[in-house]
């Protein structure tokens, strides 16, 4: 019944509170005292004049019964709020005021002192009249004294001024009785208003809880925002320059070439970091999204194994995958990420050493393991190495051996899984890293390659006919340039419009197509594809390129069966990417 007000003090809210409960129990305290007065009518009928005892019981029914009910009607009609609890306090506080009086006055005309067994009944009457208000008004101290001290009060006097010396002694304890009951309606009140300032603290908490969780949620849409745009917008002119400085490098001297290669290292690295910091990042905001499904486990390894496997030999380690015919049951994205940093996290860590990628069944579970022969870890320190940018043995931050990074990253998304990782090391012989993945019964679904080849009418080798479509001038100009030094035939757009203008009217076949993931106006690289291919009566090799590192769009692209390269891309992994599709 009553509506809160903001603006209002908490003191006029808990008094509002307090009447509410008032009016709650009008209706038991009404019927109370009709079955008081039918009891005084019982055992004085015989006793007492008729007709004084009629008067007294239409007194009963109108001033107290009567008055309480219109109360009681009035309140329940009207849409109450703070503003308007004490002038119901008050009204409420007058009604007990009169019924007290009525009550304790009844004394001095019914209490008979000749008449010891009515008088008995009189006085439990009166006292349990006293001891339900303790129950029934107490909430409200005012109304509760409004009502006890003229009621008990009169009592008291009747028997001890206006009584025999016999009863002297009663009125005294009737007035202890009242002390009491003064003292217990206090503390009873006082325990109801902590109670009423503990739930209106609780309101508010709970109001100031929703605008921290409003705010929260506020800046986890901002983080997420952020999050895409760096994801995308600092992977942009990393992608140009690692592009620009692969031109470059086939054209300066032999003077300039390792000043050209000293600074491919240097954005190498800021591009390492990037993309950690930025996986971090998501996985801490908690927008990492996980799609599961059937994964053929011996597809996973020897993919990464394939796409690792230049590096590796670069730096003098040998990859390895051990053969399985195990499924799991996994995100086939996030896994990738987990593995692939284990596996690169031991290139870094064993020079010209051996790497193992196998897995095996252990209770129900697909163990898939990393193992290396590299210096080992001291047991000391294998609590420390999942924090961010913790390495052993790497005090002087030699970029050559990772950022510290990686196994951060595994340990967040080995969490955001559900799936547990595990590490042995002995120090000086190697180390193994562990991931237990649920196993799967199903049949992996496969997805339709979209490869091109000797299916292409027309398609001469050597000259790679080649459709670009990317919104950033400087990765256009440069993909073009690259594309080119490498003979190939480019024809670089902006839309997807005039991709689909360009098909159209194109007598040569696209060999291939090239195609930037986030398009103006909200385009997608792959359903701009899927649009072009549809006109076409060849089937192009496809490669989605993104600086986007959600799983949701890498998921989304893969589903469609395109290759998917990361932003910033390394040209070597660009052309062994064309070959692939161009065998």
């Amino acid at each position: 019944m009553i509506t809160r007000i903001p603006e209002e003090d908490n003191s006029n809210e808990i008094l509002a509170s307090k009447v509410d409960q008032l009016f709650d129990r009008q209706l038991s305290v009404i019927i109370a005292h009709l079955i008081a007065v039918a009891l005084f009518l019982f055992v004085s009928w015989d006793v007492l004049p008729r007709h004084e005892l009629i008067i007294f019981f239409i007194l009963i029914l109108t001033l107290n019964a009567g008055s309480r009910l219109l109360l009681y009607y009035l309140y329940s009609r009207q849409e109450n709020t703070v503003y308007h609890a004490k002038t119901w306090a008050l009204r409420f506080t007058m009604v007990s005021l009169v019924t007290g009086i009525l009550w304790g006055g009844s004394a001095f005309w019914f209490l008979l002192p000749e008449q010891p067994l009515h008088m008995i009944y009189v006085l439990l009457i009166l006292i349990g009249l006293s001891a339900s208000a303790l129950a029934a008004t107490s909430t409200y101290f005012p109304a509760y004294v409004a009502l006890v001290v003229p009621l008990v009060g009169l009592l008291s006097i009747k028997l001890i001024f206006f009584t025999n010396e016999d009863l002297m002694f009663l009125g005294v304890l009737s007035t202890v009785f009242l002390v009491f009951n003064l003292y217990y309606g206090r503390s009873q009140s006082y325990f109801n208003q902590k109670w009423l300032n503990l739930g209106y603290e609780n309101i508010e908490l709970v109001d100031t809880l929703k605008l921290q969780k409003e705010r929260a949620e506020k800046a986890s849409r901002a983080k997420s925002r952020f999050l895409a745009a760096a994801s995308h917008d600092l992977r942009q002119p990393l992608h140009a320059m690692g592009l620009y400085l692969h031109v470059l490098s086939e054209s300066v001297n032999k003077e300039s070439s390792g000043l050209v290669e000293k600074i491919t290292q240097s954005m190498q690295a800021l591009e390492g970091l990037l993309n950690a910091l930025l996986d971090i990042s998501r996985l801490d905001a908690g927008i990492v999204e996980v799609h599961r499904k059937t994964v053929s486990l011996n597809h996973l390894m020897s993919k990464l194994v394939e796409e690792l496997g230049p590096e590796a030999k670069e730096k003098g380690v040998g990859l390895k995958a051990a053969y399985t015919k195990l499924n799991i049951y996994s995100d086939p994205v996030l896994l990738e990420r987990i593995l692939r940093n284990f596996i690169v996290n031991a290139m870094n860590h064993a020079p010209e050493g051996d790497i193992l990628v196998g897995a095996r069944r252990r209770q129900g579970e697909a163990v898939i393991q990393v193992w290396d022969n590299g210096p080992g870890i001291p047991t000391e320190e294998l609590a420390n190495i999942f924090e961010e940018f913790y390495q052993v043995e790497n005090p002087e931050r030699d970029r050559t051996k990772g950022l510290g990074l990686g196994l951060a990253i595994v340990n967040r998304t080995a969490e955001l899984l559900g799936h547990r990782v595990m590490v042995q090391s002995s120090h000086g012989r190697g180390s193994v890293f562990e991931i237990y993945v649920p196993i799967s019964d199903q049949v992996v679904e496969k997805s339709k390659p979209r490869v091109a080849g000797g299916q292409i009418p027309g398609f001469a080798r050597g000259q790679k006919h080649i459709l670009l479509i990317d919104d950033d001038p400087a990765i256009r100009e440069a993909s073009v340039a690259l594309l080119e030094k490498w003979g190939g035939e480019v024809i670089a757009v902006e839309t997807p419009e005039q991709a689909q203008q360009i098909t159209e009217t194109s007598e040569t076949p696209f060999s291939l197509i090239i195609s930037d993931y986030r398009l103006r106006q909200g385009g997608k690289g792959n359903e701009v594809v899927d649009a072009l291919r549809q006109g076409l009566d060849y089937e192009p090799g496809v490669i989605i390129l993104t600086g986007d590192t959600s799983a949701e769009v890498l998921n989304e692209v893969r589903a469609s069966g395109y290759m998917v390269l990361h932003k910033p891309l390394n040209p070597a992994q660009l052309r062994m990417a064309i070959n692939r599709l161009l065998k």
